[in-house]
């Protein structure tokens, strides 16, 4: 047991600065001991370097179940206590076992419930003379790893002398100043740092024993828990301040170093806790760092010395709701005083206590509807002086009413009318194929689906859907009687809070088209938000974001995604619950995503969904297909056990995966008229969409389809330049008005409850038309009321934003990318205006821009202005001359260090050079560089290597450079590594995404490389999709290159100069005069019946990016050519297609030759021609033009797809034949 120091103190008592107390340190009898293991994962981790009393070396197994590593302490020991500190890859599942002959083995400890991070384990005292951790079930998809496994002979490590619930001071040895609170900030987040002692309360901190070695710290000026900012092992994490939750990142081990002094060790990461580059300025963050022993990593511990402060402070006074639902009461009271500072406040339901908060409102939840409460407040300081109650106020909950929507009662969805609803649907990657959605979800119903969950992107890393397409998205699903779940796709893997809160905030932003729509919208807050299979860190970031969601009025029946992807089922099973618990409605269901690992088999389903169903939690399988990158799904039995359960499911997905994925399909095209393998089985099958989807009754209930009546007297002032305020008198309804939808130029900007709003963000001295309608429960709307428009007052702004700074210029051949630092507003930027040699060129409201259609081999002058709304334009930025890259002469890329070494091997992620040859190859190219050529199906983490010999110094660099291509059809990853001069493994950043068909140049910090010195270069090769089988150039390894170093060579590189840059596979339904078409080498063709006419086309499509939702940037070519070879007995008339933008905009032209500029294009039987394509010639046509060739091609920047197009003229007859084209190539 630990031993606990108890000190007898008189009241009032000064306490003064009392020094830690001396303790005797336990033992570790395992430390330089032998070590054996059941294997070890390479020869730089193996079993001696996790009990050799350093923490930067480790142990690490394979990775496969189960796994053992054992100690021989040398001769028979009393041992009654290990300390297990783990790396990333930690065990889920492990048993501690001893011996005394190293055969028969005694468990005296076991868990099926690891959490990573440093484990303390006592049990009772045992002789043996070995010791062994067995893993039995991994927690991540790697091995079992540890930094350190120590054995104690009594009950563990030190006894730190420090007094559990004391109130402490730390001061850091290195620079005497205080571990301190950003400002004395009360908020969640409020960043820790180091400040002269001041003697505030954000300086001293209750240091509490939390259990097995472990204290939590709280800042006695929030009550909030030193936290170790997100669950990052990684140096430099930040550390904060946060809400008390019990998690790993709030537990510290402190650990006695002598002279007063002692560390701190984060439970989540092993890492110390550390002043920023050993810094000694107030202010200097306070961050984790791997224990080095330096002195920004001491600190010494001195109780803090108080007053005899009895003064508590005055009532809160004022004691309101502002408030109130079925089940809470919103509460809010003026603020109390106190001689020293209030901490807090407790509130009480009666005579218990409700909760407590640091700010001047409270939410009670778990009331009982139409029931009346009595409150009361009491505020609190940092001595626990409580002052008297505030006056009571009492509340009576609101009455039981009709559910407004979707609601869940245990394991059951229910729809508004009560009615059980299962969901049977089909997820839309809406977000990569706007456009597509009017034919899409239409399909979709065919299918008898009663559900389509469509994703969306808060702009993270996608195109931001607006308020209008979430709006029109869900009348879609409305009009073909579906339930729609909307989510935000752009957290998809990450493990990052803000990220989360960042998505949750979108959803405020969008919440207009959630309010009211709570009958047929099911909020997925963020799709697979939080890869790593940890549940208590995923319950973290759910239960902090669901409760802003409600306070925002957002009351749709909430989806949150499980941990790992979706793929961990755990997480819910063991923090389900909680999340549940943290929703003030009650009112959240779970989807678990059932690929190879959650549904590989019918045991796993069944086992997964019971485990969560036995919970009382209600659950939706929310992607599942036939199979997966990593293995076999079997959606058989996911949808035979969930129709047995009562647990809905949702295919992914209708169409459009990428290359590789296209078996997740599940048509053939958006319309639906034939559908793949995929698709049958899920649609069609025996427990199918088709045989047991049932629809909402919402969608069936007629009882009440009276609209409101209009809204009337809608006036409208102005009070500031960006506002304008609205009032209207009420409508009335045969049942209830539920609220009223403002319109602003004809879109929907908010839903109010009341008569009034104020439309806030509009431009000054602008004119802007506002109508409102009313709606009641049914959704049934009113007319619009009168129309009003009404100018923005003048912001009488004649103040000019700051100049741009710092602009930076790189050219290519027909392109120049600018980058600047952002310019200052008295009111605000609005944009920047882009100057070439003088003249405007675009515009842009980013710090970045991206200026095309320019010459090669040419001088240009850039420029950058600001402007805000008034008009104001700010002074030029300094001027930069660049000159574009000549298109004939390419300078070739230097191999940089590649052609220092010629001993480059293919090693396995990272480990030594292998004995026997590799799947992966490695060849040279012809400027001195790589290629490797690699089958990630049959080995993974196939790596680009070197040992440079004598070991590199890096010391003079900052960056590392690499030059990547791609030539595959899907993306490739590869991260840089090294071990350092210690044979340390130091990852230098994330992976580098390497988009399909693309050449880039990537710039690796090199800031986390400390130890300058480098034993081994490591790329690291995986696939964006997995399984891939294919090949990954790398030009250079350079250093510190110019932003513009190869801009012309990698322009040129990136050009499509073949026909099978594109995949050619497209189906354009209207086509239908094909035998077939396709890519047969670099030739296209098209086989056209004898049907084709001037009505009547057939054709060969591809689009420019499959599966990505985006288009290609031709921008920066002037034309495309081919030539057109017609191998048939009939002349043909073919033209070139261009789709652009997301609505997939149809532009055609027939080109141009040498000899012929019309561009209406006839092939004679027999003719070969040579056509030019020119884009900024006015020789295209569209719908825009009435179909008349008089237009530059548009949107050139979002190219989707390109087809080629075979007909016949007005009135002439075709025998059937075959176009080929070849020499297809864009062109600078």
């Amino acid at each position: 047991m630990k031993k606990i120091l108890a000190f007898i103190m008189m009241f009032g008592l000064l306490t003064g600065m009392v020094p830690p107390m001396e303790a005797s340190a336990a033992t570790n009898i395992a430390a330089n001991k032998t070590a054996t293991a059941s294997s070890s994962e390479d020869s730089t981790k193996t079993q001696d370097r996790a009990v050799d009393g350093n923490a930067s070396t480790r142990w690490s197994s394979n990775y496969s179940d189960p796994q053992w590593i054992s100690v021989d302490l040398g001769s028979p020991n009393n041992v009654s206590g290990v300390k297990l500190n783990w790396e990333v890859a930690y065990a889920k599942a492990y048993q501690i076992q001893v011996s005394a002959d190293n055969s028969n083995w005694t468990t005296v400890y076991s868990t099926t419930t690891g959490d990573g991070g440093i484990d303390h384990i006592s049990f009772a005292a045992t002789n043996a003379r070995y010791v062994r951790m067995y893993g039995t079930q991994r927690a991540t998809e790697y091995g079992y790893s540890l930094w350190d496994f120590e054995v104690y002979s009594d009950s563990g490590p030190v006894d730190t002398g420090i007094i559990s619930g004391a109130v402490y001071k730390l001061t850091a040895q290195h620079s005497g100043k205080n571990l301190d609170v950003a400002g004395g900030s009360a908020s969640d987040g409020a960043n820790v740092q180091q400040w002269t002692d001041n003697g505030n309360p954000q300086q001293k901190w209750k240091v509490i024993d939390v259990g097995n070695g472990f204290y939590k710290l709280i800042a006695q000026s929030s009550g909030k828990a030193l936290d170790a900012a997100d669950p990052s092992t990684a140096d430099g994490a930040n550390v904060r301040q946060w809400t008390d939750n019990g998690t790993a990142t709030q537990k510290w081990e402190i650990m006695d170093t002598g002279g007063g002094y002692y560390k701190l060790i984060s439970k989540s990461s092993g890492k110390a806790l550390d002043v920023a580059g050993g810094s000694t300025a107030d202010g200097a963050n306070v961050q984790q760092w791997t224990d080095n022993g330096n002195a920004q990593q001491r600190w010494k511990f001195t109780q803090a010395t108080t007053t005899s402060d009895t003064t508590p402070p005055t009532p809160p006074t004022n004691l309101k709701s502002i408030s109130k639902t079925e089940t809470s009461v919103s509460l809010a009271w003026t603020a109390s005083t106190d001689n020293v500072g209030v901490t807090g406040y407790d509130i009480y339901n009666g005579t218990a206590l409700a909760g407590s908060s640091t700010t001047t409102s409270y939410t009670v939840t778990g009331l009982t509807a139409n029931t009346a409460y009595s409150f009361t407040v009491k505020a609190k300081d940092a001595a626990m002086n409580i002052s008297a109650a505030s006056a009571a106020l009492s509340v009576t909950t609101s009455a039981t009413s009709i559910n407004p929507g979707f609601y869940i009662n245990g394991t059951t969805l229910y729809d508004a009318n009560g009615k059980p609803f299962v969901m049977r649907g089909i997820n839309h990657a809406h977000n990569w194929y706007k456009g597509q959605e009017s034919v899409a979800i239409p399909a979709i119903a065919k299918t008898g689906a009663n559900t389509v969950r469509i994703v969306l992107s808060d702009g993270q890393q996608w195109s931001k859907d607006s308020l209008a397409a979430i709006q029109n998205l869900i009348t879609l699903c409305e009009q073909n009687k579906m339930v729609a779940v909307v989510e935000v796709h752009d957290g998809t893997g990450s493990d990052s809070e803000a990220v989360l809160n960042n998505i949750a905030n979108y959803w405020i932003e969008m919440k207009s088209a959630l309010i009211g729509k709570e009958k047929t919208v099911i909020l997925n807050i963020a799709n697979e938000w939080y890869g790593t299979w940890d549940g208590a860190n995923w319950a973290k970031g759910y239960t902090s974001v669901i409760p802003k969601l409600r306070n925002a009025g957002i009351k749709n029946t909430i989806m949150v995604d499980g941990a790992g992807w979706g793929q961990y089922p755990q997480s819910i099973i063991d923090y389900g619950t909680q999340v549940f618990n943290a929703d003030p409605l009650r009112n959240t269901m779970f989807s678990i995503h059932m690929y190879e690992y959650a549904g590989g088999n019918a045991a796993t389903v069944k086992s997964n969904i019971d485990n969560v169903l036995n919970k009382n939690l209600a659950l939706v399988i929310g992607e599942f297909g036939i199979k997966h990158t990593n293995g076999d799904v079997d959606e058989a039995a996911i949808m035979s056990y969930s129709e047995q359960k009562g647990v809905g499911y949702l295919g992914w997905s209708w169409k459009g995966n990428g290359t590789g994925l296209e078996y997740l399909d599940m048509s053939n095209d958006w319309a639906g008229t034939s559908y793949t393998e995929q698709g049958n089985a899920i649609i069609n099958g025996p427990n199918g969409i088709k045989a047991t989807s049932k629809r909402s009754s919402v969608f069936e209930d007629t009882s009440d389809n009276q609209a409101p009546t209009t809204p009337a007297n809608l006036s409208a002032t102005s009070p500031t330049y960006s506002t304008v305020a609205l009032t209207w008198t009420g409508s009335t309804d045969n049942v209830g008005v539920a609220g009223y939808n403002i319109y602003q130029n004809g879109n929907l900007v908010h839903i109010s409850p009341t008569t009034n709003y104020t439309v806030t963000g509009l431009k000054a001295n602008t004119t802007y038309a506002f109508t409102v309608k009313a709606i009641d429960a049914a959704g049934n709307l009113s007319a619009a009321s009168n129309a009003v428009s009404i100018k923005t007052s003048d912001s009488n702004d004649t103040t000019a934003p700051t100049a741009p700074a710092g602009l930076v210029v790189a050219p290519a051949i027909t392109t120049a990318k600018l980058a600047w630092t952002a310019s200052t507003d008295n009111i605000g930027v609005a944009g920047y205006n882009i100057y070439v040699n003088g003249e405007l060129q675009g515009t842009s409201a980013t710090t970045s821009y991206t200026a095309s259609g320019l010459a090669g081999k040419t001088a240009y002058t850039f420029s950058v202005k600001a402007f805000d709304d008034a008009g104001n334009e700010s002074a030029a930025s300094n001027a930069v001359e660049v000159t574009t890259g000549d298109p004939g002469n390419i300078q070739v890329i230097d191999p940089g260090i590649i052609d220092n070494y010629t001993t480059w091997y293919v090693g396995i992620n990272g480990a030594d050079k292998p004995a026997t040859p590799t799947v992966a190859e490695l060849t040279y190219l012809d400027n001195g560089g790589l290629n490797m050529s690699f089958n990630l199906q049959s080995e993974n983490y196939p790596s680009f290597q070197v040992d440079p010999a004598p070991v590199a110094n890096w010391s003079n660099y900052s960056n590392m450079n690499l030059i990547l291509s791609n030539p595959n059809a899907a993306e490739v990853q590869i991260q840089p590594i090294v071990k350092d001069g210690d044979w340390k493994w130091v990852e230098l950043g994330h992976y580098i995404k390497v988009p399909a068909k693309t050449t880039m140049i990537a710039t690796v910090p090199l800031t986390g490389l400390t130890n300058k010195d480098v034993n081994r270069i490591i790329l690291r090769v995986q696939g964006g999709s997995g399984g891939l089988a294919g090949s990954l150039q790398l030009h250079t390894i350079s250093f510190d290159l110019e932003p513009t170093a190869y801009a012309s060579t990698i322009a040129e590189m990136n050009r499509p100069k073949t026909a099978s840059f594109y995949p050619w596979n497209l189906v354009e339904s209207s086509y239908t005069g094909n035998e077939s078409s396709g890519l047969d080498g670099e030739t296209l063709f098209v086989k056209y019946k004898s049907t084709i006419s001037d009505t009547i086309a057939a054709g060969v499509a591809t689009e420019t990016k499959p599966g990505l939702g985006i288009g290609d940037d031709w921008t920066k070519y002037a034309s495309v050519s081919s030539t057109l070879t017609n191998t048939g007995t009939s002349a043909i008339h073919v033209s070139l297609v261009v789709r652009t933008g997301g609505g997939w905009v149809w532009q055609e032209t027939g080109g141009q030759t040498a000899a012929d500029p019309t561009v209406e294009r006839i092939i004679e039987p027999g003719e070969s021609v040579d056509v030019v394509y020119a884009f900024n010639s006015p020789v295209w046509k569209s719908a825009k033009t009435n179909w008349s060739n008089h237009a530059a091609l548009e949107n050139a920047i979002d190219v989707r797809g390109v087809q080629f197009k075979v007909y016949a003229g007005t009135g002439e007859a075709v025998s059937a034949g075959t176009l080929q084209i070849t020499n297809f190539q864009l062109n600078f």
